[in-house]
């Protein structure tokens, strides 16, 4: 941990770890450390870098416009958030609080949906392969920033929203989809939700 510590923004690639540590198994370690949330790997290029978690966020924000322009809207709103309720209790009016804080809320909810992506209000119970491929990909291709990377968890929102999906469905489609398709979509371990390979949950994804 202290060694991915010292890589900083910039990460360290897992290549030199495994070198600099040639006499120690370092995946078990590695895959206990990701499960955690403590560090995230993610692929620059064609080699896997290895961040602790904080410095991962600080790379997504110099390299993907999009994670950028999220992070500063959240930001935004727990700024509001948090002087709404410092307002709140220094004039004891906690239902004002309340009320304004959901009104905060829906007004960033409300901007936050220009990078939403609409689907329809149809609902269909059932995806054949080839529909769910194509699904997908239109989904993956509108909410990939510059690094390419998607979160799972994202694509399985966002098709929700069009299908009535369960989330063990998506994830077996998306297991065997990525399986076939092996040289299209490449999988990166993190993530809050997705599928497990070799023991690590993968849950990102992107076209080769």
């Amino acid at each position: 941990m202290h060694r991915i510590s010292q890589g900083g923004e910039k990460g360290v690639r897992k290549t030199e770890l495994k070198k600099e540590f040639q006499h120690t198994s370092i995946d078990d370690g590695i895959g206990s450390l990701i499960k955690n949330g403590d560090i995230v790997m993610d692929k620059k290029g064609t080699a896997y870098y290895l961040w602790r978690a904080d410095d991962y966020t600080k790379y997504l924000l110099t390299t993907d416009t999009k994670f950028k322009l999220l992070y500063s809207r959240i930001e935004e709103m727990k700024t509001h958030l948090e002087a709404k309720i410092r307002n709140g209790d220094s004039s004891g009016d906690t239902g004002g609080t309340k009320n304004s804080s959901n009104d905060e809320l829906g007004s960033f909810e409300g901007r936050n949906n220009s990078l939403d992506y609409s689907f329809g209000m149809d609902q269909i119970s059932n995806l054949d392969k080839d529909k769910f491929r194509n699904e997908f990909d239109l989904v993956l291709r509108k909410c990939s920033g510059s690094s390419g990377w998607v979160l799972l968890s994202t694509i399985r929102e966002e098709m929700e929203r069009k299908y009535d999906l369960r989330r063990e469905d998506f994830y077996a489609q998306v297991k065997e989809m990525t399986n076939r398709e092996y040289n299209t979509y490449e999988l990166s371990s993190g993530g809050i939700e997705g599928i497990t390979v070799r023991g690590l949950l993968h849950g990102f994804v992107r076209c080769i």
